[in-house]
């Protein structure tokens, strides 16, 4: 209303219209339906993304992997949140609340190579998870249910950005296979959407008439052997000369700021044995799985800092060793508890002043290369974060002496292996830090 020739001010604190005010939009009952078939969804793409990750040959994907089960996990802890607002106790959130709807994300979970899994998760399963966030957008009463609508315009931006991603991947699998190749998976498409449509899609709706009723799943275990693909020539070179070289402060500021690039690179295979950890215990709680792909997610980035600090000097990153060993035999040969135990070992060692990850953000700011210095700034932040985890998650419920212990004995048993696995040595460090030292002065 305006008085005294003042402009009317806009109404309901700015959330929406008066038209949109007084539409009735969804009640409870429909919110709660919807929002648990968003969340029991989105935790099987999470697992299904973490799963899939150290298989997975293509850097790029094994990276945007990690980063929207990440999304996924924030998404899923929303939709648990709210749920829990809405007269629902938080209570049996991992049962599948349709039939149909599980057995579509179990042949999702069953695509038989990458461009199958992209297309599966990018153009089937995130763009119905975006169709029903816009829709329930549309329909809901923004005041009524303003706090669910906020969680949505959150979500939806994310899988928006998700799905221009998957497509431009999508693009680039399907350009590099056979005609034979493009049919098979064309074919297993059709039976995925099939299986969507069986379901109602994820508003839960009817089928449409005449719906064909889909074939059995095939439940497929995840692999979670680590893969490269065929850009990466060594993946047994662990690099040991860069951890020597990164600590010897007797070394050119340069040369250390160098070495610190590739144990960031490096750092992919631990997303991967990371990946085991996860996967490996499905009873632990909800809390555990989020702060742990939290922490996943974190070290695929930090992989994605050495890549980014490569690129800014002209440098590929396919080039350099690409190693698997940790993530190969730790799978093989440590239980997910007494991997955990040594991940976390090895996060309290990065708290030492004197050689951790405050020394290597000074060793970075030394060498004048302001890009890889903010990197390990955020990298040290992160370290920071991934203790406290550990604290919380390992260290409470199983004792500080247990988890010592624990990582005591499955360095013993392991790093042996690994030593034994990595034998092609370093030659490639003095060539590389040739060309990467002049990469480096030429930027200057």
């Amino acid at each position: 209303m305006a008085w005294r020739g003042v402009p009317p001010i806009p109404p309901y604190a700015g959330v929406c219209s008066e038209a949109e005010a007084t539409r009735p939009g969804y009640g409870v009952q429909r919110t709660v339906e919807l929002l648990l078939r968003y969340h029991y969804v989105q935790q099987r793409l999470m697992a299904l993304g973490v799963a899939r990750l150290p298989g997975t040959p293509e850097w790029e994907v094994k990276a945007a992997l990690g980063l929207h089960a990440w999304y996924d996990a924030e998404q899923t802890d929303g939709w648990r949140r709210r749920v829990a607002e809405l007269r629902e106790p938080p209570l049996h959130l991992e049962r599948c609340p349709d039939a149909a709807l599980g057995a579509w994300l179990d042949e999702l979970e069953a695509a038989p190579g990458t461009p199958e899994l992209v297309d599966g998760i990018y153009a089937v399963a995130r763009p119905a998870l975006a169709a029903a966030f816009a829709r329930q957008l549309r329909e809901a009463n923004p005041l009524a249910d303003h706090p669910t609508r906020r969680l949505l315009r959150i979500a939806l931006a994310e899988q928006e950005e998700a799905i221009a991603w998957g497509a431009a991947a999508a693009a680039a699998l399907v350009s590099a296979r056979s005609e034979a190749e493009r049919g098979a998976a064309a074919q297993w498409r059709r039976r995925l959407e099939a299986g969507l449509a069986a379901a109602g899609g994820l508003a839960a709706e009817a089928p449409p008439a005449g719906a064909a009723v889909p074939p059995a799943p095939r439940r497929a275990l995840p692999d979670l052997t680590p893969r490269r693909d065929g850009r990466f020539a060594d993946q047994r070179s662990f690099g040991y000369v860069c951890d020597e070289v990164a600590q010897d402060a007797a070394r050119p500021p340069r040369e250390r700021a160098w070495a610190l690039v590739f144990k960031r690179l490096r750092e992919m295979d631990v997303p991967e044995w990371m990946a085991g950890i996860i996967a490996e215990t499905p009873e632990a709680p909800w809390e555990y799985h989020r702060d742990m792909i939290r922490q996943l997610w974190d070290e695929v980035r930090h992989a994605l800092f050495g890549q980014a600090t490569l690129a800014a000097h002209g440098l590929d990153f396919t080039a350099l060793p690409s190693p698997i060993a940790s993530s190969l035999i730790y799978g093989r040969e440590l239980t997910a508890l007494e991997r955990h135990a040594l991940l976390f070992s090895i996060e309290q060692g990065l708290m030492d002043g004197r050689t951790g990850k405050r020394a290597e953000l000074e060793a970075a700011a030394a060498a004048g290369m302001p890009l890889q210095a903010a990197f390990q700034d955020f990298d040290w932040a992160d370290e920071v974060l991934h203790t406290r985890l550990g604290l919380q998650h390992l260290v409470r419920p199983h004792g500080a002496a247990r988890i010592r212990a624990l990582a005591a004995e499955a360095s013993a048993r392991a790093l042996p292996l690994h030593y034994a696995y990595c034998g092609q040595g370093d030659a490639w460090w003095p060539g590389f830090l040739a060309a990467a030292l002049a990469a480096t002065q030429a930027r200057d």
